[in-house]
């Protein structure tokens, strides 16, 4: 299970461990970003120091509708336990998680919000669980 809080900002954020360049694990706190569409933002510096592969540049569209160019490293997240190759965009912000890395999985997942505790979990979806798609 994935734990993790909702912040002093009302965003949901979580631990989530990636692995470097050499296969060493480091724990980040990213946030759950549900206009993100893409899989992951990592700021520069946490791509260098990770030391990611490069993958090229790609456009995307931002919040405010612009578009610009970013560039995308390969990284390996250990999603649940288990390792997922993804793809991170450098962003100058705190790392988000888009909604990509959430719903391709192979095993789907619900969230459960617990406002008393200000937690957010990842749960595994029950047996024969629809969903609409897009939504949680």
């Amino acid at each position: 299970m994935i734990e993790g809080k909702v912040n002093d900002h009302y965003e949901a954020v979580v631990h989530l461990p990636l692995l470097n360049s050499s296969g060493q694990t480091k724990d980040i706190e990213a946030v759950i970003d549900t206009g993100f569409t893409r899989y992951l933002t990592l700021p520069p510096a946490m791509v260098a120091e990770l030391g990611l592969g490069y993958r090229g540049v790609n456009s995307v569209i931002l919040a405010d509708c612009s578009e610009t160019t970013l560039e995308v490293y390969g990284v390996t997240v250990l999603w649940d336990g288990q390792p997922r190759e993804v793809v991170a965009y450098v962003s100058d912000t705190m790392p988000l998680i888009g909604m990509s890395l959430l719903h391709r999985q192979s095993n789907s997942r619900s969230f459960r919000y617990q406002p008393a505790a200000h937690q957010v979990r990842c749960l595994p979806r029950a047996q024969g669980a629809v969903s609409a798609p897009g939504r949680l």
